[in-house]
């Protein structure tokens, strides 16, 4: 009965952030699949960028939200990109020059609905 009711939170969230995600990539790309799995704390995005003749896939590992000081922020364990030079760029520079802790801060108006996850 739990897996049933944590896999219909997953798709209600999923189709919450894919709407979001896809305010904010309007006139780059598309949100195709978002799937989450709070469970194994793992997310799957699949995203249609403009021009591009493949989506693009990320697969997010051992998500978390924490809170700090007042402060939520999503952390991983991981990211792997379907772009091998994105993947690169992700592990060699995105995330140790600017995600060294590897957390994104969750805008405060944000915050309460994630809290779901």
């Amino acid at each position: 009965m739990f897996n049933l009711i944590s896999g219909a939170k997953d798709k209600i969230i999923a189709a919450g952030i894919s709407q979001f995600l896809n305010s904010k990539l309007a006139g780059y790309g598309e949100v195709k699949n978002f799937t989450l799995n709070s469970k194994e704390k793992s997310i799957y995005l699949e995203v249609k960028l403009e021009g591009e003749a493949n989506n693009l896939t990320l697969l997010i590992l051992g998500y978390e939200l924490k809170q700090e000081r007042g402060e939520y922020f999503f952390c991983f364990e991981q990211i792997n990109c379907s772009r091998t030079w994105l993947n690169k760029l992700l592990k060699q520079v995105i995330i140790p020059k600017y995600l060294p802790e590897q957390k994104i801060l969750i805008p405060a108006k944000y915050a309460s609905s994630l809290k779901l996850i």
